[in-house]
């Protein structure tokens, strides 16, 4: 008699990828690629299913490592990869592992996870970014202001200062980046007095051109940059008026600078951060001089044609769109 198996079975298995819930890298969520091909991007608490044909296949995710794990699909058959997160030396670390059906079976059954099975995955390719900047500069020079009672002096810079300011970056091919910012920065008496104040003040705005040099797995890169710099509203303010009875104000003009430096950025999904350093040269000119409102001269070159010229550090914090 002729016997026929209404029930054949299949040739495909299934894939069940999830990532558990831990307190770290919660916040980090990177694409997890099946034979080199992103499927889905992967966080805490999410878990996809994909059915394939019987075979290997790797799963693998990367940020500035890569992890990965050869799979064996059976037919008939689920096979479970576990997702997470290790601490890395600037993002974190992906950790790619399969685990058993039993293990995988009492984690998904415990924890409500967030299916994402259909969500179809769009590479994210980065048109530019804007972000926040941070940093500080060193001044090459700095003049004595008041004399302290230890017959020290305390100084202040026309090239130091704190910065603070935004950055818009576009990306016009993987190794060339135009940036532009805008940015105050401030310098005050050093060491800072109580009975007495100064302080030099300016706008600054950048333009820079950058070649880039892609690093491992392309999240991270090199960037070498020059350009120019336009200082505008340089202001000075002395205040000695409990000291010698005297507040004087200088205005300077506008003036442009020459920049050149290096910024190492890592990115991951679309935010970056980045850190740099730069040579400015810039000097100033004197416009105007008030010693108690009075009008006054410089006689010191150091004060009428300061040199503002500094080495900066800069910290930078993007989003890429």
């Amino acid at each position: 008699m002729l016997s026929i198996n209404l029930y054949a079975q299949s040739d495909k298995g299934v894939l069940v990828i999830y990532r558990d819930y831990q307190l770290q890298g919660q916040g980090l969520k990177y694409p997890v690629m099946i034979n080199d091909s992103a499927v889905v991007m992967m966080k805490v608490g999410t878990l996809y299913k994909k059915s394939l044909p019987a075979g290997k296949y790797k799963v693998s995710a990367k940020t500035e490592m890569e992890s990965g794990v050869e799979v064996n699909i059976l037919p008939n058959d689920t096979s479970y990869v576990r997702c997470g997160v290790n601490m890395g030396f600037w993002i974190g670390r992906p950790d790619i592992i399969q685990v058993d059906k039993n293990s995988a079976k009492s984690t998904l059954s415990s924890i409500a996870f967030q299916d994402v099975s259909n969500v179809e995955y769009k590479t994210f390719v980065p048109k530019g970014s804007v972000g926040l900047l941070l940093g500080f500069n060193g001044g090459l020079e700095r003049f004595d202001v008041f004399m302290m009672e230890n017959n020290k002096y305390s100084t202040l810079s026309t090239g130091g200062s704190f910065n603070i300011g935004a950055q818009v970056n576009f990306i016009l091919h993987k190794n060339i980046e135009l940036s532009a910012d805008i940015r105050y920065q401030g310098a005050s008496l050093s060491p800072s007095l109580k009975n007495a104040t100064a302080h030099f003040g300016r706008g600054v705005t950048h333009a820079t051109v950058y070649a880039v040099a892609p690093l491992k797995n392309e999240i991270m890169k090199l960037k070498f940059g020059a350009g120019l710099g336009y200082h505008f509203n340089n202001n000075m303010e002395i205040d000695g008026s409990d000291v010698d009875g005297n507040k004087l104000e200088a205005e300077y003009n506008s003036a442009l600078a020459i920049r050149f430096g290096t910024v190492f950025e890592t990115t991951i999904n679309r935010y970056g951060f980045a850190i740099g350093l730069f040579y400015n040269n810039v000097n100033y000119e004197v416009n105007k001089v008030t010693i108690n409102s009075m009008p006054a001269e410089f006689t010191d070159d150091k004060l009428s044609k300061p040199n503002g010229s500094n080495i900066e550090f800069m910290l930078g914090y993007y989003l890429y769109f």
